[in-house]
């Protein structure tokens, strides 16, 4: 009988999706024993240049939600999820309200901050001075970086546009790497899991408030971890854990790339290698999702650390308890660059 039960009950619940594996743990913290739910990438693999394959568009027709962070992350998502019939599928979670978001950084504007322009960037900087002159003083450094980044648009989507990696919107999306916004979205999970399967809503609200509880132990503890480390800088690979560096007041040099998917320029190499030579540089970073040779290149003959960044998860066991270990594992890899 108790068989017949547990199948019932597993019949009855909502089929659910999450795209990556942090989302996906945050989900399975609001589920708990619900149900389960399904995971479409790999955490050892990058959403930025991914493909559905014809299990996976299956899966999202079959779905009753879909959880995901947007476009701007998972762009090989927004057009199967245009297509479902009902709206309340298409659950992207950068538009919770309540969310801090940061915009995109600039590598070239981090480098130069420090007195190390890119070769191209110095002749950008004669060739219109006059063109900027009308700009208003008020300008922040993030306005500058989009203005950069709209000048070069076109080239890169006519060079790139296949890669799946041309910022879209505003807003760079590695939202889940601040603990607050973590936060944000379990709050947001359960309201949807609630109105959808309001059997099990009691458990839901239940298991996201516990859930809260732990992010806030964990926020406190990276806190006190990384608290004597915050003021050594390092160059990262590319911007996908800028969430976790403002959180927990840690500082960045410089990127590698703002592009993944494109290879890093001769004059930004140089630019860099500059920088490690000049700056108070403690380590450069790479990722495990992406290949690591380019820092190889870039730090060969210098004295500077090289250390591996995971912003997604990889090598960790999938479900609720992903996101704490991610973070935790986070914290261990600027630990030991930066100590």
């Amino acid at each position: 009988m108790s068989t017949l039960l547990l199948c019932t009950s597993a019949n009855a619940a909502p089929k659910v999706v999450a795209s990556i594996a942090p989302i996906h743990s945050l989900v399975s913290m609001v589920m708990g024993d619900v149900a389960e739910p399904e995971l479409l990438l790999n955490a050892n693999v990058s959403p930025h240049d991914f493909s559905l394959k014809p299990s996976d568009a299956r899966a999202i027709q079959n779905a009753d939600v879909v959880f995901w962070v947007g476009p701007a992350l998972e762009a090989f998502l927004a057009k199967p999820l245009e297509a479902l019939d009902s709206k309340d599928t298409n659950v992207a979670l950068i538009d919770a309200k309540g969310l801090t978001l940061l915009d995109f950084r600039d590598g070239e504007k981090i480098a130069a901050a420090s007195g190390h322009k890119d070769a191209h960037e110095h002749e950008d900087d004669d060739k219109h001075e006059g063109e900027h002159d009308h700009e208003d003083d008020h300008k922040d450094e993030a306005e500058h970086a989009h203005d950069h980044e709209d000048d070069h648009k076109d080239k890169q989507e006519a060079e790139h546009g296949h890669h799946g990696h041309t910022h879209v919107g505003d807003h760079d999306p590695h939202i889940w790497l601040d603990p607050r916004n973590a936060a944000v979205m379990l709050e947001a999970i359960a309201m949807q899991l609630e109105s959808i399967d309001p059997e099990n809503a009691e458990t839901y609200r239940t298991n996201a408030h516990n859930a809260l509880s732990g992010l806030q132990s964990l926020e406190t503890k990276i806190s006190t971890e990384l608290s004597n480390v915050g003021k050594k800088s390092f160059v990262a690979f590319h911007d996908g854990t800028q969430y976790f560096e403002a959180r927990f007041g840690l500082n960045a040099k410089g990127l590698l790339l703002d592009n993944p998917e494109v290879s890093a320029s001769a004059a930004r190499m140089k630019s860099l290698r500059e920088v490690l030579k000049t700056e108070d540089v403690a380590c450069i970073f790479s990722e495990t999702q992406f290949n690591s040779d380019v820092t190889a290149t870039l730090t060969e003959g210098l004295n500077v650390k090289v250390e591996v960044l995971d912003p997604l998860g990889a090598g960790i066991e999938t479900g609720a308890g992903l996101y704490g270990e991610l973070l935790t594992k986070l914290t261990g890899s600027f630990q030991r660059c930066l100590s």
